[in-house]
This record gives structure tokens, C-alpha cells and sequence, in this order.
């Protein structure tokens, strides 16, 4: 019973920090290509746009882990342009995680790729996740 107290105990910090957010993508219909307010292109034009969040960070020395669970997805309206990279797609949204400072302070940088691949094949938009550190 002592180590079950002690492990629970070792584990409390990790509860303490975990944050989580549930996130709508406003997609914008008017565009023919996929495209939502403040979007982020990593390598300029013929790229999917990333959907990111600045989190401030208290933890010194540690890097937080990002999960995302898809909470609803969709068809795109429109295929991808020409040229346009999605073989990196996976079932799952593709998740970076960076580690910032802005005036000494440690902020996560957390950018989240909001399209999926299906079994099929096929790729869709992610419309709402939950995003937990």
C-alpha cells in the first residue's frame, strides 16, 4: 500500500500541469483552397496550413507532450491545389511541439496540421479537436 502512496504521489506533478483545450476551426468557404483565420503555411505557397497555439509554459526543464483527439471532421470542398504535399497525412492530425522565450518567459509553441487521412484513403479536414498537454 506504501509504494501504490509513493508512486501516486511521484505521479502528482504530471496531473497537476496537464491542460486541455477544445478547438473549432473556422474554415473560410469563400476559398478554393483550405484556409482558416490566422493559418500558418510552413513552406509557403502549395502547403496546407497549420493551426497553432502559444501556451505559456511553467515547467523549467521539460518539454510538454501534446495529444490530439479529433472530435469531428469533414470532406474538403474543394481537392487540393496542385502540387500540394499530403503524404505525411496519417489518421491521426500531424502535432509539432517547440519550446520559446518571449521576455525570459518559457512559452509551448504547439502547431497542430488540422487534415487527416482516412483508411480509404481519402483526406479530410479536421472542424474540432481537444488539445491536451
Amino acid at each position: 500500500m506504501k509504494k501504490l502512496l509513493f508512486l501516486l504521489f511521484l505521479h502528482l506533478p504530471i496531473f497537476l500541469f496537464a491542460q486541455v483545450e477544445s478547438v473549432v476551426v473556422q474554415w473560410d468557404e469563400t476559398r478554393q483552397q483550405p484556409f482558416f483565420p490566422h493559418a500558418l503555411y510552413a513552406d509557403g505557397e502549395n502547403t496546407l496550413p497549420y493551426l497553432t497555439r502559444k501556451i505559456r509554459w511553467s515547467v523549467e526543464g521539460m518539454v510538454p507532450a501534446a495529444r490530439v483527439e479529433v472530435t469531428k471532421t469533414a470532406p474538403l470542398k474543394a481537392p487540393l491545389p496542385e502540387g500540394t504535399p499530403a503524404g505525411h497525412l496519417r489518421p491521426v492530425p500531424v502535432v509539432k511541439v517547440e519550446m520559446v522565450r518571449e521576455i525570459g518567459q518559457p512559452y509551448a509553441v504547439i502547431s497542430v496540421l488540422p487534415f487527416i487521412r482516412t483508411a480509404a484513403g481519402e483526406v479530410q479536414r479536421v472542424e474540432s479537436f481537444t488539445l491536451e498537454l
